[in-house]
């Protein structure tokens, strides 16, 4: 991956989560991290994925922002200065359910 793919999903990642932390509205005990962008060679494309918890609330948080995805998408076209702003698309990012259920059977395996 080149260097400026690395450093625009860097700053996309950036500047998404500072969106959904400013202008998306959760219910109180839902936190929503974006964990990862991969931007597409041709810069055309980007997927973000994102952390829920508590987990149970994945579904309607990314359907929540599938719905609001126009004002996001023309709030990081405001924020970088591109000819051509990636359009994002969004992910469940299940790596922290997979550690909890690895460290959960480790522990059992321990006693």
């Amino acid at each position: 991956m080149s260097y400026r793919i690395e450093k625009l999903n860097s700053l996309i990642k950036e500047e998404l989560a500072k969106i959904i932390e400013r202008e998306i509205e959760f219910s109180r005990d839902v936190l929503v991290t974006v964990t990862k962008v991969e931007t597409s060679i041709d810069t055309t494309h980007a997927r973000a994925w994102i952390s829920v918890l508590p987990e149970n609330k994945s579904s309607e948080v990314l359907k929540k922002l599938q719905r609001t995805i126009g004002v996001m998408q023309g709030l990081l076209n405001k924020k970088l200065i591109m000819r051509y702003v990636p359009k994002i698309s969004f992910k469940i990012d299940k790596t922290a359910a997979k550690i909890d259920k690895f460290e959960k059977i480790a522990k059992e395996i321990e006693s």
